[in-house]
C-alpha cells in the first residue's frame, strides 16, 4: 500500500456521547494505534485495546484507515487522541537469488517512511533551537526536585538552580512561604493582609489607611463628602471653595455697657462685681461678608450669679431693637451654642455684636468671645 499522507495522528473533542472516532491514514494491524485520552488538566490516560474500545479497518484493509470505537463515553473539555506507532525493526529476509517480492518490499519501504512520520510527530513536540543558531551538542542535566534549569555563564548548557537563591541573594523563610503563592490574593493572605487589597490599583511604594478604605465605596462626591465630614474641611464644587470651619477670637473691649463700676476693662477681659441685676456690655463683633455662623463660644471665670453672652445684629439704619443670633450660656469654663438663627452674616444691612449680660449676684471675668463660622469663595 502506498504511504499517501503525511498525517499519523488525529484527535477529537469530546461531547460525552460521541464513541465511534475515525482515522484515515493507514496501518498495517489495530495493534500499531495508541489512544490517549487528555482531560482538561493536561493529564494524559492511554486506553486499553479491547478493554477500553475496539479497531475496525474501512473496507477490506487498512490501507485508508478504520474506526476507533470506545467503550466510555468522556464530557466536554476532554480529547480523544489516536495516533500510530510502529515497532522501529525490519523483520524481512530477503533470499538471495529468489524472485523480488515487490508486494513485501513495498511494506518495507512504507514501514520505513511510517517510522520516519512518527519521528517528525515526536520532533515537532519538542523545543527547538532557532535553524541559525550556532549551538549544538546542548545536554539537559539530571533531573532535580524542586530545581530550576538555568543557561550556563557561557551557554554551553543547561543546569539545575535553586528556587530559594538569585546568584547571591538568600531569601529567609518568610520570604520561603510567598515564593510559592500562585497569584497576589495568595500572596495577600500569607500576608496577612485585608484581601481587597487584591482588588485595588496604586502607585509603587503606596499605602492606605482604614480610614481612607471607607471612602473606596463611596460612589459620588456627595457621598464621600459626607464620609470626610465637609463641615471640617475644604472641598471645592463648582466655581467656588468651602473653606474649612474656622474660629475668630475678639477681645472684650466694650463698646458700651449700663455701668461701667460694676463692669469695667482689665487688660483684654472684661471683670464684673455686681450685686444687682441687670448689667450689660457689648463686643463688636467683626465678621466676613457672606460668612455662616455655625458656632459661638465664651469662657467665663466667675462665681454666684449667671452670665451669658448673647450674639446680636442690628439693622445699620437703626430700624428695631435688634435679633438675637444666639447665646453662650453660664457656667466657669467654655461653653459653646451651636443653635444659630439669622446665621449668613449681612455686613451690608446689620452690625454684630455680643452682648454680656450678668444676673444675680456674681463676680468674674469674661476672658474671650468666639464666633466659628465657615464662608464660600471663588477658586483661585
Amino acid at each position: 500500500m502506498p504511504v499517501t499522507t503525511t498525517t499519523n495522528k488525529t484527535s477529537y473533542a469530546c461531547d460525552a456521547s460521541q464513541t465511534i472516532f475515525p482515522f484515515s491514514f493507514p496501518i498495517f494491524a489495530q495493534t500499531e494505534l495508541v489512544v490517549v485520552i487528555r482531560d482538561s488538566d493536561g493529564e494524559d490516560t492511554t486506553l486499553t485495546i479491547t478493554t477500553d474500545y475496539t479497531v475496525a479497518q474501512s473496507g477490506d484493509s487498512w490501507d485508508s484507515g478504520g474506526n476507533v470505537t470506545t467503550v466510555a463515553t468522556w464530557g466536554a473539555g476532554n480529547t480523544i487522541v489516536i495516533k500510530r506507532v510502529v515497532a522501529e525493526t525490519q523483520e524481512t529476509d530477503y533470499v538471495e537469488n529468489d524472485a523480488f517480492a515487490a508486494e513485501t518490499h513495498e511494506n518495507v519501504v512504507d514501514k520505513l517512511t511510517m517510522i520516519a512520520q512518527q519521528i517528525v510527530e515526536k520532533l515537532s513536540r519538542t523545543v527547538l533551537l532557532g535553524e541559525g543558531t550556532p549551538k549544538a551538542d546542548l545536554t539537559l542535566p539530571e533531573p532535580v526536585a524542586e530545581k530550576y534549569l538555568a543557561w550556563m555563564a557561557d551557554l554551553s548548557g543547561l543546569k539545575n538552580v535553586s528556587a530559594l537563591v538569585a546568584g547571591a541573594l538568600t531569601v529567609s523563610e518568610f520570604v520561603e512561604t510567598i515564593l510559592d503563592d500562585a497569584d497576589a490574593a495568595a500572596v495577600i493572605a500569607t500576608l496577612g493582609l485585608d484581601a481587597d487589597l487584591a482588588t485595588l490599583s496604586l502607585p509603587a511604594s503606596t499605602t492606605i489607611s482604614a480610614f481612607i478604605k471607607t471612602l473606596l465605596d463611596d460612589a459620588t462626591a456627595t457621598t464621600a463628602r459626607t464620609t470626610l465630614d465637609a463641615e471640617q474641611i475644604g472641598v471645592i464644587q463648582n466655581a467656588v471653595a468651602f473653606v474649612a470651619a474656622q474660629t475668630r477670637y475678639f477681645e472684650c473691649v466694650m463698646i458700651g455697657a449700663v455701668s461701667a463700676a460694676e463692669l469695667v476693662m482689665q487688660a483684654s477681659r472684661a471683670y464684673f462685681n455686681t450685686a444687682a441685676d441687670g448689667v450689660y456690655g457689648y463686643i463688636a463683633v467683626n465678621l466676613p461678608n457672606g460668612a455662616t455662623i455655625i458656632q459661638l463660644k465664651s469662657h467665663w471665670t466667675h462665681t454666684g450669679g449667671q452670665c451669658d453672652v448673647e450674639l446680636w445684629r442690628s439693622s445699620i439704619t437703626g430700624a428695631g431693637d435688634g435679633e438675637l443670633a444666639g447665646t453662650s450660656h453660664t457656667s466657669t469654663g467654655l461653653e459653646t451654642d451651636a443653635s444659630i438663627d439669622n446665621a449668613v452674616v449681612d455686613n451690608a444691612s446689620y452690625n454684630y455684636y455680643a452682648k454680656l449680660v450678668c444676673t444675680g449676684e456674681t463676680t468674674g471675668y469674661l476672658n474671650s468671645v468666639g464666633v466659628v463660622y465657615t464662608i464660600t469663595e471663588p477658586k483661585p
